[in-house]
C-alpha cells in the first residue's frame, strides 16, 4: 500500500506535490469551469481561488500532522484521529 500511495517514500516532497497538482486537471477543469466562468462570471474565479487558499492552508497545517501519524490514506487518518465509530458517517469512497 505504501508503494502505491506514497511511492514507497522515494519521491521528494515537491514531486509528490506536483503529481497531486496535475491530478486535479481533467476535461472538467477546462470545460466545466470554463462554462461556469462564462455563465456566472466571478463565481468560478471565487470558487477556484478559495480551493487554492484551502490547499495552501492544508499544506501548512494539516499535512504536517498527517505525516506524523504515518497514515497513508484519508480513511486511515480519519480512523486513527477520530475512531472507528466515525466510519458510519464518512463517504464510502474513502474505503
Amino acid at each position: 500500500m505504501k508503494s502505491f500511495f506514497a511511492a514507497g517514500g522515494a519521491l521528494l516532497w515537491w514531486m509528490s506535490g506536483l503529481s497531486l497538482f496535475m491530478s486535479f486537471f481533467s476535461a472538467g477543469t477546462f470545460v466545466v469551469w470554463g462554462s461556469i466562468a462564462y455563465s456566472s462570471g466571478w463565481v468560478a474565479i471565487t470558487i477556484q481561488t478559495t480551493m487554492c487558499i484551502a490547499g495552501v492552508l492544508i499544506g501548512f497545517f494539516i499535512a504536517p500532522k498527517w505525516q506524523k501519524t504515518k497514515a497513508l490514506t484519508a480513511a486511515e487518518f480519519i480512523t486513527d484521529r477520530l475512531g472507528t465509530a466515525l466510519k458510519k458517517f464518512t463517504p464510502t469512497y474513502f474505503y
